[in-house]
């Protein structure tokens, strides 16, 4: 078992079923910090839609004996009157003042985004606010005939777009971008999508004000993301080490979300959780932006991922040489 804190150290947020219906039960957002702090310090949940009710709002704390692995939850019920106002931005802000958003949305297919719920884009080059080439550039929905009758926006600024699509072209589309139903808003008909901007292009890092090759750990590997700042990798679970190369556990048992000298946490230990993470929505912030835990995929990170296919939001391919491949870590396994 490596040393290396799992999935690294630092800050990052769960969502447990970020799409769900309004009469769902409880929701879960889980701040977890692998950096050896202790719980004297504070974690703040902040939503940017207002509407929830105190009493149906509760946080506690996850238990861990160990000294090296400290994390709170928040608790939202069912709402008694606007059973939408669950849906939104949730930002948690740990006690250094590092923020990092999350988001919970309807099950609905008038606004499928098919498991998108933030994008990471580069500038082309140094200097330049033009976007460079990307697979998840343009952003939207999914086409229905309702697409129709919704319009998008983004902070202030209201109808933006009014189709299903919109294509991303500037350093400056950067921030979080709501697609709703006209006039259902307050009803809980919208999703939301944020778009993260890197300050260099993809090969670079900013290094004090100044964009620089990365000299090592580039690319990153089993669907780690460089980080803006640094040039070391934002890893999934189940990987570590600057570049993401080392596995770190041995899922599927034991489902490691951190890992201390005397105890680790794993993704069962969570009021409301998974086992086997189904369901949850992975955001450690940087680049990385949110994505299902390795082994899922779908708008609610609870469809397991087919055949050949494996881990962060099952983007990898299996090697060719393999029969079958572990959908969580990409290991080979038995026919």
């Amino acid at each position: 078992m490596s040393e290396a804190s799992h999935p690294e150290q630092g800050f990052y947020v769960i969502t447990n079923q970020p799409s769900r219906r309004r009469n769902s039960g409880d929701l879960y957002l889980y701040a977890i910090d692998t950096s050896q702090v202790n719980s004297g310090d504070e974690i703040e949940f902040t939503k940017a839609e207002s509407g929830l009710s105190r009493s149906i709002v509760k946080t506690g704390e996850i238990r861990t004996s160990s000294m090296d692995l400290w994390g709170c939850y928040l608790k939202v019920g069912q709402p008694k009157r606007y059973k939408g106002s669950r849906y939104g931005t949730y930002t948690i802000t740990d006690s250094s003042g590092i923020s990092i958003n999350t988001f919970v949305r309807p099950q609905t297919k008038l606004l499928n985004t098919q498991g998108v719920y933030t994008v990471t884009v580069y500038p082309v080059e140094v200097g330049s606010t033009e976007l460079a080439p990307s697979n998840d550039n343009p952003i939207g929905v999914a086409w229905t005939p309702g697409c129709q009758n919704i319009r998008w926006c983004k902070g202030k600024r209201r109808n933006i777009n009014t189709g299903p699509r919109l294509t991303l072209t500037s350093t400056e589309d950067a921030g979080i971008y709501t697609i709703q139903r006209r006039n259902r808003k307050k009803r809980g008909w919208f999703v939301q999508i944020e778009v993260i901007v890197a300050s260099c292009p993809e090969t670079q890092w900013m290094n004090e004000g100044v964009c620089e090759n990365r000299m090592s750990n580039y690319p990153c590997e089993n669907g780690g993301v460089e980080k803006d700042a640094e040039e070391t990798c934002t890893c999934p679970p189940f990987y570590g080490d600057d570049d993401c190369s080392e596995r770190v556990g041995d899922p599927p048992d034991p489902f490691a979300l951190g890992e201390g000298d005397n105890s680790n946490l794993f993704c069962g230990d969570l009021d409301g959780g998974s086992t086997k993470c189904k369901g949850y929505l992975f955001c450690p912030g940087n680049l990385f932006g949110c994505k299902c835990f390795p082994g899922w995929y779908g708008n609610n990170c609870d469809k397991p991922c087919p055949k050949g296919k494996w881990g962060i939001e099952c983007s990898l391919t299996c090697p060719k040489n393999y029969m079958h491949c572990n959908r969580f870590d990409g290991t080979e396994t038995p026919a």
